[in-house]
């Protein structure tokens, strides 16, 4: 039987698929045993990973994972992908005088870990929940500080989230998506400069860490 990851996040939700997802109905990819499902279809393009701590916001997205993952009676496991857009459209929440507030951004982690812990690891999620952390822009001085925080985040993400659980599986690429000049790398990027190619992130960054831990 295979091992099915309900797949949630903003537009970077691709990630978790070795082709390019335009967001059709029903899209599954399935490897060795393991289905990633499509389950919003780009619908939560735009959310964030602050407004999972909120009932109402803009795109709803806390309540649409919750009541999809309740419509099927709960799901083995779950992949996230969000954060990317916290950092490109509101940055300035975690910058204090010109210096990023590591206090705001272990606010904006915890209650991701509060999310996971009391809304899926509590009953709804039966397995593992894996949570994609790894953003570069490939442009250079005009995102400088969104590139800071991107990595600062993504380098507490594993301790405040897979310490605290060891049923929650942080999948982070870190600097392999950086070349020489520290930019991303041409081919893990899209042509729009934002979005990271998924043919080149599921294989070599997304689809080992599923299969280590679910096969």
């Amino acid at each position: 039987m295979p091992h099915e990851v309900f797949i949630f996040g903003d537009s970077h939700w691709r990630l978790f698929f070795p082709f390019t997802n335009h967001g059709d109905p029903y899209i599954c990819h399935e490897q060795d045993g393991i289905v990633t499902l499509d389950t919003t279809a780009n619908e939560l393009s735009g959310a964030t990973m602050w407004g999972l701590q909120k009932e109402e916001t803009t795109h709803k997205a806390r309540l649409r994972i919750l009541n999809t993952i309740d419509e099927v009676g709960g799901v083995e496991n779950v992949g996230l992908v969000f954060g990317e857009v916290d950092v490109r459209y509101h940055w300035q929440r975690y910058y204090l005088n010109g210096k990023i507030n590591i206090s705001a951004v272990l606010q904006l982690l915890n209650g991701y870990r509060k999310f996971i812990d009391e809304q899926l690891l509590n009953g709804r999620v039966r397995n593992k929940v894996f949570v994609y952390y790894g953003f570069r822009y490939n442009t250079a001085q005009p995102e400088l500080q969104k590139h800071k925080l991107h990595r600062v985040i993504e380098e507490l993400l594993p301790f405040i989230l897979q310490f605290h659980s060891p049923r929650v599986i942080t999948i982070t690429p870190g600097n392999e998506l950086e070349g020489i000049d520290g930019l991303v790398r041409p081919e893990y990027v899209c042509a729009d400069g934002v979005h990271l190619l998924p043919e080149a992130i599921f294989p070599q960054f997304v689809f080992p860490i599923l299969k280590e831990h679910l096969l």
